[in-house]
């Protein structure tokens, strides 16, 4: 089924308090025909069909914004890598994606959560023995072994 590309979704890509400079200089490059919330329309402002869009104007619309040749489909992947980079709940980000299994998420996206894993080593270090926090993670793995 055709999805259509809504503002939301490329406003979603960057914090409202620190706009992506990149995307919004090329948005405003490119002639508006805005009608509703599409990013892209076609001439009359309805939705595109998906397949004639990146088949026939993607390439040409990011020329004409002056931005590098990407895949339509890394615009998917840049943005859960932004939503992770910003903190957002994994189950939030299976969400956006479609997902149907928070694991589908987390295998492809899990390596670009390292800190998630120190962080929450932390916190079950707190957790277990207490806030003196000595020994950081590795005194507390040496502890539960002895």
């Amino acid at each position: 089924m055709a999805r259509k590309v809504r503002h939301a979704e490329i406003a979603a890509l960057a914090p409202h308090d620190r706009p992506a400079p990149t995307l919004r200089a090329a948005l405003t490059k490119l002639s508006s025909r805005f009608q509703g919330d599409l990013v892209f329309c076609s001439a009359d402002g309805k939705a595109v069909d998906p397949d004639n869009f990146i088949h026939r104007d993607w390439v040409r619309v990011l020329r004409r914004a002056g931005l590098r040749r990407i895949r339509f489909h890394d615009l998917r992947h840049t943005y859960a890598s932004l939503l992770i980079a910003q903190g957002a709940h994994p189950k939030y980000i299976q969400a956006q994606l479609g997902h149907a299994s928070i694991q589908t998420t987390l295998d492809r996206y899990g390596h670009l959560m390292p800190d998630a894993h120190a962080a929450e080593a932390r916190k079950l270090a707190r957790l277990v023995f207490g806030e003196r926090g000595q020994g950081g993670i590795d005194g507390a793995a040496g502890a539960v072994q002895r």
